[in-house]
């Protein structure tokens, strides 16, 4: 052993034991490479939920025939998406069907391959969120040489489910103007259903809204309990891929719910780089004073941020990362009643009250305490004045406008109150395909 590392080391040709050094070093760059799958599938397995496989999920399914319309049995049906380029293999039954199940989100190319006849490829065949799509294969006679391609188009009814649901894809999540830019708004989209203020209360076909339910990635996204919001977590617009809001008639996967449920998934990576820098404001500059304010009140609003996403390695792992960041100055119009500064000095001879709208019922009595009658004049003495009180009031701003009824001095004042907010998102996902039948999803 000796005499071999001196002559490797002297530049002879490299012995046996050469050979067994490289091979140690290759083993070692797969047992890492083994080390950072298992790694993956720690950090991941957590995050993921069985039920992902599930309604996140849709599945691709039909009958193949030939040009007479007799069943083939026996045909490779291969599902492919089109943006991780991952794949899975079916084959069809006798009765000539095939079903390729547990597809993400997304477009799938067919291509259905049988001896004796040519390939037919099926193009641009979306699937949505738990959504049966039937695509019925036709094949000529010819040669595997030659090519069919036609764009897959899917039918009109769902024959596979008899759920009714309405999906909102990524295109109307990127393209309708929504103010504040909250997803679940698109809620509304949905026949009988719709979003209530600004929290997370959701009515859906009716339904009372501490009855819905939410899901986000497969895991509950919404808590239980009276005067809780249904979403818990509203993820960024650009994070999200679709949502579908299930109205009845669900299968028995979607529990926890008697009115209705939104079930939504976020953006994944692809085999291609793609990326968005996106700024969203509002300003007061170019909005109106309002009705029944005399000033209009602070606006400043900016929602801003970016994505990109992309393979980590080409068909089988991939990345998408979201930051998306919000600053806002709102000011709120208050008006109230305050003093006026005859009331300041314990001077009351001039408050009047209402007995009805618009009707005075003439000045309000201020009853001494001691006695018991009213002060002399409606007028309290300034020595009678407690000082903790009248250090009080300077406190309270004074009257800067007439009183909205002039009976009384209700709405004497109004101010701006200004509130500042910040939120901050960060949203990552990570996918692996470990074969055509397994994968791994961490959002």
């Amino acid at each position: 052993m000796d005499h071999h590392s001196k002559s490797a080391g002297s530049g002879s040709p490299i012995p046996q034991g050469g050979k067994v050094a490289r091979t140690s070093s290759k083993l070692q760059i797969r047992i890492s490479h083994y080390h950072l799958i298992l790694g993956l599938i720690w950090f991941l397995g957590p995050l993921s939920d069985a039920s992902l496989a599930q309604g996140l999920r849709g599945s691709i399914g039909g009958t193949v025939t030939d040009a007479g319309g007799d069943a083939l049995a026996g045909v490779e049906v291969t599902v492919i998406n089109e943006a991780t380029g991952s794949t899975v293999q079916v084959i069809s039954a006798p009765d000539g069907s095939y079903r390729a199940p547990q597809l993400l989100p997304g477009l799938y190319r067919l291509k259905a391959t049988l001896s004796g006849f040519r390939v037919l490829n099926a193009e641009h065949v979306q699937v949505n969120m738990d959504q049966a799509v039937l695509i019925d294969l036709r094949l000529e006679i010819g040669e595997l040489t030659e090519t069919i391609t036609v764009e897959g188009a899917a039918a009109a009814v769902n024959t596979e489910s008899g759920s009714v649901g309405y999906v909102v894809q990524n295109r109307q999540i990127l393209d309708l103007p929504l103010n504040g830019r909250n997803v679940f708004d698109l809620v509304n989209l949905t026949p009988a259903s719709f979003r209530i203020g600004t929290g997370g209360h959701l009515s859906i076909a009716g339904g009372r809204t501490a009855a819905t339910s939410a899901r986000l990635d497969g895991v509950i996204n919404s808590r239980g309990g009276l005067g809780n919001d249904n979403v818990e977590i509203s993820p960024p617009i650009d994070s999200m891929q679709e949502f579908k809001v299930q109205v009845n008639s669900m299968s028995a996967e979607f529990g926890r719910t008697s009115a209705g449920l939104i079930d939504a998934t976020t953006k994944g990576g692809a085999n291609q780089f793609h990326g968005s820098v996106y700024e969203f404001l509002r300003n007061d500059l170019f909005d109106s004073k309002g009705w029944g304010v005399d000033q209009k009140a602070p606006l400043r609003r900016n929602q801003f941020g970016g994505t990109i996403g992309g393979p980590i390695r080409k068909n089988q792992t991939f990345f998408f990362y979201n930051y998306d960041g919000s600053r806002e100055r709102r000011g709120v119009v208050r008006a109230r009643q305050v003093p006026t500064a005859a009331e300041r000095r314990g001077d009351f001879s001039r408050t009047q009250f209402e007995i009805r709208p618009g009707v005075s019922g003439g000045v309000l009595p201020i009853y001494d305490p001691r006695t018991g009658q009213p002060f002399p004049g409606n007028v309290i003495p300034l020595e009678r004045l407690d000082p903790v009180a009248r250090k009080a009031l300077d406190f309270l701003p004074p009257p800067n406008r007439a009183p909205d009824i002039p009976i009384t001095p209700a709405g004497n004042s109004q101010q701006n109150s200004v509130n500042a907010e910040r939120h901050d998102f960060n949203v990552i996902r990570l996918d692996h395909n470990f074969t055509s039948s397994t994968n791994i999803s961490g959002p």
